[in-house]
């Protein structure tokens, strides 16, 4: 409902600076915005799961068409908050000529499939079998997950090495002579 100028039919326009409100003074108040933004959708999350706990069997049609659209929103708004209120720069490693991130998904994905499983052993499978955290499988699961993440590590970090830029190594199938193996005999 807009006012009227002079008693004619001409609605004026809003007052911008009451239809928006300010932006946010800490970082504290644009989380708490960023929460009331969000309240919402994750209710509906809720309500979707709630349901289909409650109906007993989980319509994997329906429900999982609603649970990937919210969560695929609930990525790119925590994305687009991390963007605006942090330190990081998410559009620096995902646009431009040399995208970090690209380069940084094989490792990711490897990581987040370990992650899985580890979560997988020790919420779902160590207490359903009555294993106790500090027994001593438990001790040597950790220790080997431990290794398999240093070992990921590791392998991530190591320089693959490039080939020499000598000319000896341009001639195709026909390595240095300082390189080629030679029996103590000859």
């Amino acid at each position: 409902s807009g006012t009227t100028a002079l008693g004619g039919n001409c609605r004026m326009a809003p007052i911008l600076s009451k239809a928006a409100p300010p932006p946010p003074r800490t970082k504290k108040e644009a989380a708490d915005r960023a929460l009331q933004k969000a309240r919402p959708m994750l209710d509906m999350f809720l309500k979707v799961l709630q349901e289909a706990l409650d109906s007993g069997s989980f319509a994997l049609g329906e429900s999982a068409s609603k649970l990937s659209a919210l969560s695929d929103w609930a990525v790119t708004s925590t994305m687009r908050f991390l963007g605006e209120h942090c330190c990081v720069d998410v559009r620096k490693f995902t646009r431009g000529p040399d995208p970090k991130l690209s380069g940084s998904l094989p490792i990711l994905f490897v990581s987040m499939l370990l992650m899985m499983l580890y979560n997988a052993f020790v919420i779902g499978y160590m207490p359903a079998a009555g294993i106790a955290l500090h027994s001593p499988t438990s001790w040597l699961f950790h220790a080997l997950v431990f290794l398999v993440f240093a070992s990921l590590v590791q392998a991530a970090s190591t320089d693959p090495g490039t080939v020499p830029s000598g000319s000896g190594w341009r001639t195709f199938g026909v390595p240095p002579r300082d390189v080629q193996e030679t029996k103590q005999g000859s």
